[in-house]
């Protein structure tokens, strides 16, 4: 029988992808390169916003010069580097180091990227209301009645946006859950009362997967420790350690990044794995490029300050040591 060696290749290479994977997960054991990693974040008792790229670290430009500012999320698109985030307690945004204010009393920035048509997209919160800007024009999210909403992720995929967070009462301002938002309207988040009677959770991420929305979050019970979880298509699924930070889709498959009780870990499809085991370390940031995941976070130790950085070529990169030091967003480009 003649076999169509073509064909016979194809297929064997779709099985190996999909059994063993072709993908390298964020466990640092692949070098990427330094040019390649943006990373922001801030540090110190009075917050300098940062961002990070290729050994250099740049602070960000704020109105009390380069105090009370954070950044939150970066993403880089035709060689242009935006960062999200908040100025002295209003959201702002910086293209290529220029700040550029929104004009609100309060809130800040919590997603930012470029979608497929070139609009710049953001999500974050303005007075009390959770809000995505187009090109600079806010829109309010749907809310349940008598609530406010609070954004903290976003993902943008194609022209479609998706946003996650939590709403509370206007009236006591009590919990009234997570929810996440499909291009501006609402979908609650449950955690079964079984899992966590009494407790709550908060997201901290947001992807797409295929047709699934996944959020990732942490849950605060009164009947046990925090724990890390997230939610797929609205179900909740408990995940083996007591943070979840962040979450992104490479491929076929979906990583969470945080902490269990050892230090920083990492979940691909709810498999979890160790991160750099070293005091107090916690992974608080992930991106995918090509076939590549790529953690960054923190790492400390009694009496030392803290140490930011990613993981790579099996080991991990510091980018800034400082006693408050914190990472918030990574972005890989290709």
């Amino acid at each position: 029988m003649k076999l169509n060696l073509p064909l016979v290749f194809v297929v064997c290479l779709t099985v190996l992808i999909l059994v063993t994977g072709c993908i390298n997960p964020p466990d640092g054991s692949l070098a990427v390169a330094a040019d390649r990693v943006h990373i922001v974040g801030e540090y110190g008792s009075y917050n300098k916003a940062f961002y990070w790229n290729d050994g250099i670290l740049t602070l960000l430009d704020a109105p009390d010069g380069d105090i009370h500012v954070s950044a939150s999320s970066v993403s880089v698109s035709g060689g242009v580097v935006y960062v999200g985030g908040q100025c002295d307690g209003r959201p702002c945004y910086w293209i290529n180091g220029v700040r550029h204010d929104i004009v609100c009393e309060s809130g800040s920035i919590a997603g930012i990227a470029v979608d497929s048509t070139g609009r710049l997209i953001m999500a974050g919160t303005c007075d009390g209301e959770g809000s995505v800007w187009i090109d600079d024009l806010r829109s309010a999210l749907q809310v349940p009645s008598g609530s406010a909403a609070t954004v903290n992720s976003l993902t943008v995929i194609g022209d479609v946006i998706y946003a996650a967070g939590s709403c509370t009462s206007i009236d006591d301002w009590s919990d009234l859950g997570s929810h996440y938002w499909t291009d501006g309207v609402s979908n609650s988040l449950p955690v079964p009362s079984s899992v966590m009677p009494g407790g709550s959770a908060r997201t901290s991420g947001i992807a797409v997967l295929g047709s699934s929305v996944i959020v990732s979050g942490t849950y605060d019970s009164d009947a046990e420790d925090a724990g890390a979880g997230y939610w797929r298509d609205g179900v909740w699924n408990a995940l083996d350690g007591s943070t979840a930070r962040g979450v992104t889709v490479g491929g076929n498959m979906f990583c969470i990044v945080g902490r269990d009780s050892d230090g920083a870990c990492y979940w691909l499809d709810g498999q979890k794995t160790s991160l750099l085991a070293v005091h107090s370390t916690i992974a608080t940031a992930v991106a995918f490029s090509g076939n590549t995941f790529v953690a960054a976070g923190e790492r400390g130790a009694i009496s030392q300050d803290d140490t930011v950085g990613y993981w790579s070529g099996g080991d991990f990169i510091d980018i800034h040591e400082d006693s408050i030091a914190d990472i918030n967003g990574i972005f890989i480009t290709d």
